[in-house]
């Protein structure tokens, strides 16, 4: 169950890149370039398009069991594979800040929660969900650590 739950998220974001042209325009002619590309972060990583969406894939730090399908870890062999993610749709941007909204997400009362992106000069941002703390996602530049292991 578990599996098709991720193959979904996944043709998901095939779709998005099928029927939104502007996933592949160049990110200097988007509101959104400043983010585009990718963010690694401890445990996971961060993908945005040009066209403002994107999807965050994390650790859970919880095992999938027979009972814990959705939502937790895979751990085969001396692999981890994450098993959250969050995919979202920015709406706006303000300097170095993007608003946006998370449109799906295995944890249902995600859905429709308020983020924020905050780009800084370092080459990192800054990822806050309505609720927790931010995670800081680094791009190829950024300071050695910065964004943890």
């Amino acid at each position: 169950m578990r599996y098709v739950g991720l193959a979904c998220a996944w043709l998901l974001s095939l779709v998005l890149v099928a029927v939104h042209p502007t996933v592949f325009a160049h990110p200097s002619d988007s509101p959104y370039g400043q983010f585009t590309g990718t963010w690694y972060h401890h445990g996971g990583g961060m993908f945005i398009y040009a066209n403002g969406t994107g999807i965050d894939h994390y650790r859970t730090y919880v095992n999938c069991t027979a009972r814990i399908v959705t939502d937790c870890d895979e751990f085969t062999k001396n692999a981890i594979y994450a098993g959250g993610f969050t995919q979202f749709r920015l709406y706006k941007v303000a300097g170095s800040t993007a608003t946006g909204i998370v449109t799906n997400s295995p944890v249902s009362w995600m859905v429709g929660t308020k983020i924020t992106l905050t780009r800084h000069n370092n080459d990192t941002v800054a990822l806050r969900l309505v609720v927790g703390q931010p995670t800081n996602g680094c791009g190829p530049h950024a300071p050695a650590g910065y964004c943890g292991a």
